[in-house]
């Protein structure tokens, strides 16, 4: 009867390990070892890059969400006003939007929102001069932060529809457009 613990002589075999068995162990637990290291990397670089795009567009769609609100019940867009910027050059092309990063419109109470874009401090502001007793006074201009970490935004009105305002905005190289239309002008 054949013992595997004994060689052909009779002799008990030495159990231990032979060098080349540990090297090799050694070399696939190290291909294991990196493999999964990198994917641990690969997976925190795709988290941090997931985390960034959610507050994005947490943040972009907070503010147009808040900008569609009140421009739904503007009255009228004062800036920019494209039925006050013909072209002055008669052979240029006819001019179909006029795009700015500021916003200028009168809401329904009669104050004046200013909708603006500080590209030194990348935020997305929010002026309202109140209009009280007829007046609007500069005296009392609320002043607020409506978006920050903001790198572009645009704001676009068709001549062809004046009511009309499409809202470009980016973070951190993510973009959100979005529209709204004035309902009581």
């Amino acid at each position: 009867m054949y013992d595997a613990h004994f060689n052909n002589n009779g002799k008990k075999k030495n159990s231990a390990f032979t060098m080349i068995e540990l090297m090799i162990a050694l070399t696939l637990s190290t291909f294991v070892f990196l493999a999964f290291g990198t994917w641990i990397h690969f997976n925190s670089r795709q988290q941090k890059k997931v985390t960034a795009l959610s507050a994005a567009q947490q943040t972009m769609g907070f503010a147009a969400a808040h900008m569609q609100t009140e421009l739904q019940t503007a009255r009228d867009i004062l800036h920019p006003d494209p039925l006050a910027m013909p072209s002055s050059d008669p052979d240029a092309p006819e001019q179909t939007c006029f795009t700015s990063n500021v916003l200028i419109f009168r809401n329904f109470t009669g104050d004046i929102i200013f909708y603006y874009y500080d590209k030194g401090t990348r935020t997305l502001k929010r002026h309202v001069i109140a209009f009280s007793s007829g007046i609007s006074s500069t005296a009392n201009i609320k002043k607020t932060i409506l978006a920050k970490d903001i790198d572009k935004v645009l704001f676009t009105i068709l001549i062809d529809k004046p009511s009309f305002v499409k809202i470009y905005m980016e973070s951190n190289g993510y973009p959100l457009l979005d529209s709204a239309y004035l309902l009581n002008s």
